[in-house]
């Protein structure tokens, strides 16, 4: 099962066309004037500076737009997607956030295994796109684990400049620059494998539970909280005691999962990735999409990020 099942709907076997109907993608968008009531509120007033982005099918408002912002079409998106569907790589999922406003298709490749039993990981890359007039088309090369679903996009730092994270803004000639972002993407599968000899090389790099606990406590101190050596103070006592808990929590899943992954730093590092994606607190309305935002493009993605860099360099 993929985790982005739990956000979309799974259209493995499906044609792209099928595939928007499965999603509940079949809807077009629309840019429209805004009217307003003039001081005598009978006569309607416009702009030509903004504009709304409507939902055609619900008449929903997603987004204000400027007058040069060209809708890109959810067909155009599955068109996109099945320009890079060659060679071994599948449509999987696909669905949508906040009542449409950013649309997603994730396509994935063969897997393959880390570490000595064989950790089994998936490539994928994610397309997004936005109705809102706030979200570029994007594509983002992500990877998830088969045991336990947790994530890691498969940009590093350098990523923006290795094409890794492409984007594509609504303005202009659309159709010119779609085939621009399809001839970058075609480079996904080279950077899935040299994703794969980084996570390859951590799963074969084994540890011991002094190496372990060295590296959890110097990347808590770094990039979670403040470890203090002598606590005196409530403040200090409280840094500590939530220090530990979390360790612990790292602690359990790697113990958990040694016998499915082994006892090595790619297991180690992902007792955190795995903390991160499931065992933070979403609230409010919309605490779905704002989980799905935040593992795949926010904060929580950013430190999964640091995660494998600290790893990598342990």
């Amino acid at each position: 099962m993929n985790v982005f099942n739990s956000f979309g709907r799974d259209i493995t076997g499906t044609n792209f066309q099928d595939a928007l109907v499965a999603a509940d993608l079949d809807w077009t968008v629309s840019k429209l004037p805004i009217y307003s009531m003039g001081g005598d509120h009978e006569t309607p007033i416009t702009t030509n500076k903004h504009f709304a982005m409507v939902r055609n099918d619900t008449a929903t408002m997603l987004g204000i737009v400027g007058p040069d912002y060209t809708p890109i079409q959810n067909e155009e998106l599955a068109y996109l997607c099945e320009r890079v569907a060659v060679n071994g790589v599948k449509l999987n999922t696909a669905g949508f956030l906040n009542g449409g406003q950013r649309v997603w298709m994730q396509l994935e490749g063969d897997s393959f295994g880390v570490g000595p039993k064989g950790d089994e990981v998936v490539p994928t890359t994610l397309f997004t796109n936005g109705h809102d007039g706030q979200w570029p088309l994007s594509s983002l090369p992500t990877s998830y684990r088969v045991i336990c679903q947790n994530t890691l996009n498969m940009a590093l730092s350098s990523a923006r400049k290795n094409n890794m994270i492409i984007s594509l803004k609504h303005v202009g000639n659309v159709s010119d620059r779609l085939e621009q972002m399809v001839y970058a993407i075609e480079n996904w599968k080279h950077h899935t494998e040299v994703f794969q000899d980084r996570v390859k090389f951590l799963g074969n790099k084994e540890v011991t539970t002094e190496m372990v606990q060295e590296f959890w406590v110097k990347l808590y101190s770094n990039m979670f909280g403040t470890i203090h050596s002598n606590p005196q103070s409530e403040e200090s006592l409280a840094d500590n005691k939530k220090a530990t808990s979390v360790i612990t929590n790292w602690c359990n899943t790697f113990d958990s999962e040694v016998k499915l992954s082994g006892a090595n730093m790619w297991t180690a590092m992902n007792a955190v990735t795995y903390w991160l994606d499931h065992e933070q607190i979403y609230r409010g309305n919309n605490k779905r999409d704002n989980k799905f935002n935040d593992i795949l493009f926010g904060n929580r993605a950013k430190q999964k990020i640091e995660v494998l860099e600290y790893a990598l360099a342990a």
